[in-house]
């Protein structure tokens, strides 16, 4: 499903850049730019706010927006920028994209009913990820047992943790790894900068731990 994600949001943002390109250049050969974008002054009065001309230029305006907006999030999303930059590509998509979608539906309104599938898949199956989040943190997480470095420069680090009985029915073999009777297992390679960071705290935290014999949690 990612890669899924990943072609449709690329054919989006290249076809909404194609769309605002042709209305530019039609624009432009009549010389009037800038009228069509940006709404006039007269505009924001509450008698011309109304009129057709000023509804379309505001329309425009939302439309360039929503391109903007699409655009800075498609760079974002190149592969290079999500594993150097992570962080800045979560923070891009969890702000441009319900803006980029709201400017959208402001363009043109029956976006909206165009959006409603994708969003209520997204909602049904993120929803419940985010509440079983949340109940994990406030039951104060999962109890990790080791971290250990499985190779020589921390490419490659292994995470062991307790499951209690029903967590441990669930799981099936691909899921994870059993180690134990209530034991799980997570192997995770390093190869940008969010798992470089990861292994290093974890295995920091691992080193503090041993010497202070100490129990940590993380929420999943």
């Amino acid at each position: 499903m990612i890669r899924v994600h990943i072609w449709c949001g690329s054919i989006a943002i290249v076809t909404a850049v194609l769309h605002g390109v042709i209305f530019i250049y039609q624009w432009a050969k009549k010389g009037d730019v800038l009228e069509e974008l940006f709404p006039r002054s007269e505009c924001l009065t509450s008698k011309e706010y109304t009129s057709k001309d000023c509804q379309d230029s505001f329309k425009n305006l939302v439309g360039l927006l929503a391109v903007v907006c699409l655009t800075i999030l498609g760079v974002f999303s190149l592969n290079w920028v999500r594993r150097l930059k992570y962080s800045l590509f979560y923070k891009a998509h969890i702000l441009l994209g319900p803006l980029g979608l709201a400017f959208m539906v402001l363009h043109f309104h029956r976006m909206a009913l165009y959006l409603s599938p994708s969003l209520l898949y997204y909602l049904a199956g993120n929803v419940p990820v985010l509440l079983k989040t949340v109940i994990h943190w406030r039951s104060g997480g999962v109890a990790l047992s080791t971290v250990t470095d499985l190779s020589l420069d921390s490419s490659l680090v292994a995470m062991t943790f307790h499951l209690d009985d029903k967590t441990a029915a669930i799981y099936r073999s691909g899921s994870m790894t059993a180690t134990g009777t209530n034991e799980g297992l997570i192997i995770f390679r390093t190869t940008g900068h969010f798992t470089k960071n990861l292994a290093k705290c974890l295995l920091t935290e691992q080193h503090v731990n041993d010497e202070e014999t100490t129990e940590r949690r993380v929420t999943t």
